[in-house]
């Protein structure tokens, strides 16, 4: 009779799953940050050109 370890392996598909999230999270982050963003609005613009102000 086989006795099983008390400790459980790791599952691959949670590890990966938690990673693929973490990489989307930085990546989102990354991209809100990054300055200038021609014709949007950024930390360091309004995004509005300046034949459109009245």
């Amino acid at each position: 009779m086989l006795i099983q370890s008390i400790q459980e392996e790791p599952r691959p598909a949670v590890f990966y799953s938690c990673l693929i999230a973490k990489m989307a999270v930085t990546a989102l982050v990354d991209e809100a940050v990054l300055t200038p963003k021609p014709g949007l609005v950024d930390a360091a613009t309004t995004g509005i050109s300046s034949r459109y102000e009245y």
